[in-house]
Parts: structure tokens; sequence; C-alpha cells
């Protein structure tokens, strides 16, 4: 019996090794102050910030992110800018309760991400995230950060700078750092794409006449479904729920 309770025991403290070894210790080294502490269900939502120098415990790790738990819910820090914390002798500190979200100023418009008809993510190729920026300039104030995989909702994808919807405002990333993934619109129906003179937009009406009331105002390269065709007018969906009508010769079909 006694025999038995020691193999048990021993076992017992094996386990318990295992399961600290299976933890990683990292240190914060943003650039800047602080880096976002994200949820993990929702890399979008972010509920703080850790200030650099601060030691963090991650129960687990994958190739961009480091999860661990906080008030009873599973968070995530970016990888790129932890750095893995040597001898593993200092007991981490407790993870300060995330403060209020410091990645912008802006208030949020409530713009609909059905004002984008495209869908990005974010290259695999971006070392450690991008900015989205309020105006197309590398200078200009970020309205907060995109990492690899996420999604973006594309407005007009440009040569050099791509508009987007990002929490309920309008801002811009660089083009070069998004990968193509879909439409955002209705599986059904012919595709069609947007061309009028830059700088300005086609109006889609409620019926089929000039005099008609004007539901939306489509960019030029945006993209939309057209459901049925007639002389003069197109009926388009111009987002996955909302339809309306258009005239032809601001229209032109999309070889997929």
């Amino acid at each position: 019996m006694k025999k038995f309770v020691a193999i048990a025991l021993m076992l017992l403290i094996a386990i318990s090794i295992c399961a600290i070894a299976s933890a990683e210790k990292f240190v914060v080294t943003t650039e800047s102050d602080p880096l976002n502490i994200r949820l993990a269900s929702d890399h979008d939502v972010i509920l703080g910030g850790l200030k650099k120098g601060t030691i963090l415990n991650a129960d687990y790790t994958d190739k961009y992110w480091a999860y661990f738990t906080y008030d009873g819910q599973l968070c995530c820090a970016y990888k790129g800018y932890l750095t893995p914390a040597g001898g593993g002798s200092t007991p981490a500190p407790k993870t300060s309760k995330p403060g209020p979200k410091t990645s912008t100023t802006v208030t949020s418009r409530n713009i609909s991400l059905n004002e984008a008809s495209m869908i990005y993510v974010v290259s695999d190729d971006v070392n450690n995230c991008i900015h989205v920026r309020t105006r197309k300039d590398t200078k200009a104030s970020s309205l907060g950060e995109l990492y690899p995989g996420e999604e973006v909702y594309v407005i007009i994808h440009g040569d050099t700078w791509s508009r987007v919807v990002y929490e309920g405002n309008y801002g811009y990333v660089l083009s070069k750092c998004l990968e193509f993934r879909g439409y955002n619109l209705p599986e059904e129906g012919e595709l069609y794409r947007v061309k009028v003179a830059n700088g300005t937009t086609l109006n889609v009406r409620s019926e089929s006449k000039k005099g008609d009331n004007i539901v939306r105002r489509l960019p030029n390269g945006a993209f939309v479904k057209m459901m049925e065709q007639y002389e003069e007018w197109s009926m388009i969906f111009y987002d996955p729920v909302n339809k309306g009508f258009v005239m032809n010769k601001f229209i032109t079909p999309v070889e997929e």
C-alpha cells in the first residue's frame, strides 16, 4: 500500500512539473505603450493594455498570439511585441486590470460593414501589424492595428492605399499588406463593378427612375450583384441584404 501511494505521489509531482513547463513567460517589448490585450474569441475586441516591461505568464501560444486568463476569460496578446523571459525564477506580477482602449481617440461614427463590398485579410507576410490610418499617409493618426489573418472590410482597393471600415469609422491601410478573400455580397446574381469618374459616386435609387429616392451612393470600383436587368436600369444588391436600382451605363460585368 505504501509503495502504491509513493508511486501515485511521484506521478502527481511529474504531472505538475509538466503543467508548469507548458506555460511560457514573456516580457512586453512594445515600441510604444501599451500592448493591446485582446479577447481571444474575437481579436477585434481590445480590453486594455500591458505596459512595456510587464512580465506575462502565457497559458499557451500559437504562431501569432500568447493566451492567458484574466478575470475568468481567455485573453491574448500579439507575440510580435513579446520577448521570452529568461531564468524563470522571478515570479510574474499579477496582470493589472485592463484599462480603457487607447489605440484611438476618434469617436466611432457607427459606419456599417455593409458599406464595404470586398473582404480582405492581412497577409501572413506582415511582420507584426499594420496601422489603420485616418488618411492616406503613413504619418497620419492611427485608428488601431490589424494583425496577420484578420479580416478587413474594404470599400476601395487602390494601388497604394485601400479605404476600409474599421470599428465604425472610415480608415486607410496599405494595399500591399492585404490579400483578397471574397465579396461582401449575396452569392446569387452576376458580379458587376461600378464605373464612374474618380471622385464621384453612383446613385442607387429605390425605384428605376431618376427622380426617386437615393438609398446609397457607391464609389468608383465598388462591386454589386446584378439581379435583373432592363433596358436602361438594373436591380442590384449593393450589400449583403439591401437592393436598389442603378443605370446600366455606370456598371460593367466582372469575369470571375
